[in-house]
């Protein structure tokens, strides 16, 4: 994922030079500076829920979590109530 950033980080200095010689880089660049913000908090979003995961996985291998299988039939349960609250 580091390699993501440091490529995007590039590709920024080069719209940033490119932009500069032509005076259009003041509002393209920070276009582009916001996408790649939102870029990388997505990318702590998805690390955040597969720590999550992994934690829970953990759990459930030392017997302090449901296993998945009651998981399954719990969130099953739950789909087919809303199912028969819909009809």
């Amino acid at each position: 994922m580091n390699y993501f950033k440091v490529i995007c980080l590039l590709f920024l200095v080069f719209v940033y030079s490119a932009k500069s010689s032509t005076g259009e880089f003041q509002t393209e660049f920070q276009e582009e500076r916001e996408k790649f913000l939102a870029l990388t908090h997505d990318e702590e979003d998805w690390r955040g829920n597969v720590n999550q995961i992994i934690r829970d996985h953990i759990k459930r291998k030392q017997g302090k979590s449901r296993s998945y299988e009651d998981e399954a039939r719990y969130n099953r349960g739950i789909w087919l109530r809303r199912k028969k609250e819909q009809e």
